[in-house]
């Protein structure tokens, strides 16, 4: 598979694609009250694949939500984090 440090068409981003997004932002916007952590940032069927039933990983599902909501408080310490659920962050297929 090539490189793609910047990740590509339906794969999850790299880690140093976020942490580039995350220093932009931190640089750039000095006064942040709170950010919106939406949903679906996850890849389809990591937690749940309605062609495959107990395919999924859902203890993934939730080390990754917490690494990058960990990730989002340590760059913003003092910043209210609202986090959001999408349709690929459950056990359940909406």
């Amino acid at each position: 598979m090539p490189f793609a440090p910047l990740g590509r068409y339906g794969c999850d981003p790299p880690l140093s694609l976020i942490t580039t997004f995350l220093d932009k932002i931190k640089a750039s916007e000095s006064d942040i009250d709170v950010i919106l952590m939406p949903g679906d940032f996850l890849r389809h069927g990591m937690s749940f694949n309605p062609d495959e039933p107990n395919t999924g990983d859902y203890s993934l599902l939730k080390q990754t939500i917490q690494q990058i909501a960990s990730l989002i408080a340590k760059y913003f310490p003092d910043v209210i984090i609202i986090p959001t659920i999408g349709n690929n962050d459950s056990k359940i297929y909406f």
